[in-house]
């Protein structure tokens, strides 16, 4: 648990850096002056940014958020936490969403798991309901399973937590 905290802090650390950088390349003058601790991010704006990209990555970083979401989900949904639940649900839309816009290849799997996966979970959550919730979320972790699969990852299996 705790090495999960720290991944997750280490990734929101990383994207909120880049956010700043983003933030303050695109406000300011064009600049070649190095940034970053011991000036490790050089070059133009531009290319700073796009370093800034290839340090995103593809989806990996996604994905660890996703599946962060995805293990609140279930204890929100199994504590009956609705509104917790329900919150869980649209960062996962909205991570998804980020992911697919960043990783345009994926978007049919992105677009199937929006189509599919998603609506039976929220229909779940807004009827307050813990054995249709737990129904929902093995096809949901299914689903993620299929999207895997379709994305040639299904050595990635997606588990549904215990507790």
């Amino acid at each position: 648990m705790r090495r999960e905290v720290n991944a997750n802090s280490a990734a929101i650390r990383l994207v909120a850096f880049c956010c700043t950088l983003v933030a303050l390349t695109a406000c300011g003058p064009s600049s070649d002056t190095p940034v970053g601790k011991a000036g490790w991010l050089t070059g133009s704006n531009l290319e700073k940014l796009d370093t800034v990209a290839t340090h995103l990555r593809g989806n990996d970083l996604v994905m660890m958020e996703v599946d962060w979401r995805y293990q609140q989900l279930a204890k929100a949904g199994r504590q009956q936490n609705w509104e917790a639940a329900e919150y869980q649900l649209n960062k996962l839309k909205l991570t998804m969403s980020l992911g697919k816009e960043r990783r345009p290849k994926r978007a049919t799997s992105y677009d199937w798991f929006f189509e599919t996966g998603f609506p039976p979970m929220v229909e779940a959550v807004a009827k307050k309901d813990l054995a249709l919730f737990e129904e929902r979320f093995v096809a949901f972790t299914q689903n993620c399973n299929t999207c895997h699969d379709m994305e040639k990852v299904s050595f990635f299996k997606v588990e549904s937590p215990q507790n």
